[in-house]
């Protein structure tokens, strides 16, 4: 597969773009990474496969981070119930794919459009823990995301924030569960996709490296210095002007 030169740089600004949010507010990389990856003419797994390859860079990244926020023992039992939600999500994988890439961007702004209208509209009452039904339909639905279509982080984003953990503490949860979620999710591409498909997703994610990386420092700078609810705002902002423009403009 070769790319343009306005391919390139597409690719190159969704990698810099997402993990700049990703490591703001600690979720949405592929809710904006993935759907930029389909304008530049990647199909549905390579996009995939390349999210997954950045992701988890930014992730470890914003785990050093906050490793010492997080509390590892209450988090082992939701993290291994998500990974064994992704095979369900990768089996759909498949039928998502055999839609156009206009038809799936459009997919994709929907989403992103619910997810804000979400949680904007909900009243989350933060809390010390939360219900065990709760905790499990998060990560059930958050697996079968990632697995169909590479976004975890909006259901999983939802349960951080009913509980009254602090921000860094939030957001090292976040990026703990998507790390763990990743490598198993990687294994499951490479089993079913050609070696060429797998090593050109490695091509891609390792030139955007520095993006990512440079990306993701500068957003973990911001969500360490700014006001938690203003980042948001401006988040959010930005994000729902990707979703109209993935709706009614792909």
């Amino acid at each position: 597969m070769n790319f343009d030169t306005f391919q390139i740089l597409l690719i190159g600004f969704a990698i810099f773009a997402s993990s700049i949010v990703q490591g703001a507010i600690g979720f949405a990389v592929a809710l904006i990474a993935v759907p930029l990856f389909l304008k530049a003419g990647m199909n549905l797994p390579l996009s995939v496969f390349v999210v997954l390859f950045c992701a988890l860079i930014q992730n470890l990244i914003g785990l050093r981070r906050t490793w010492h926020e997080i509390d590892f023992q209450t988090l082992v039992k939701p993290a291994l119930f998500r990974i064994f939600m992704i095979p369900i999500g990768f089996l759909l994988m498949s039928w998502f794919d055999s839609f156009d890439q206009h038809e799936l961007a459009r997919i994709f702004g929907v989403i992103l459009l619910f997810v804000l209208i979400l949680q904007i509209g909900l009243r989350i009452r933060p809390q010390k823990s939360v219900h065990w039904g709760w905790t499990a339909s998060a990560m059930a639905s958050s697996g079968i995301a990632q697995g169909a279509i590479g976004t975890p982080g909006p259901p999983i984003a939802f349960w951080v924030m009913a509980h009254n953990w602090t921000s860094n503490r939030s957001r090292g949860t976040l990026f703990f569960l998507f790390t763990t979620g990743a490598i198993p999710h990687c294994l499951l591409l490479m089993s079913r996709y050609s070696a060429s498909q797998s090593l050109l997703a490695l091509k891609i994610a390792a030139l955007g490296i520095p993006l990512s990386f440079l990306g993701s420092m500068i957003g973990l700078w911001l969500g360490e210095r700014f006001e938690k609810d203003r980042l948001r705002k401006v988040a959010f902002a930005t994000l729902a002007v990707l979703a109209v423009k993935l709706i009614f403009f792909s």
